[in-house]
């Protein structure tokens, strides 16, 4: 019988190195050193711009999907940006 139960423990002993050298296998992606690197080294985004002809077209668009409150207040804005465009192209300040 202490053959036997010998012979378990020496099989039992393989089965578990084999069962940590499993475990001890890494999944998933590497950690790295630093995790915040990432979020320092990221190049800059697109500067923004304005779009033109969004403003300039976008309230006819709004009207025609019938959303009238949204046009009008594009058509206000389109209007005060041309004139402060005149102004500072004539130099000339608009005084309210």
């Amino acid at each position: 019988m202490a053959r036997v139960w010998h012979a378990l423990a020496g099989a039992g002993g393989t089965i578990l190195r084999g069962v940590r050298r499993v475990l001890e296998i890494e999944i998933g992606p590497s950690r790295k050193e630093d995790p915040m690197a990432t979020l320092y080294h990221q190049p800059l985004p697109p500067r923004l711009s304005f779009n033109w002809w969004a403003l300039a077209l976008g309230p006819f668009w709004y009207l025609v999907r019938g959303m009238w409150v949204h046009a009008s207040i594009l058509f206000a804005l389109s209007e005060e940006l041309l004139l402060v465009a005149r102004d500072s192209a004539r130099g000339s300040r608009r005084t309210a």
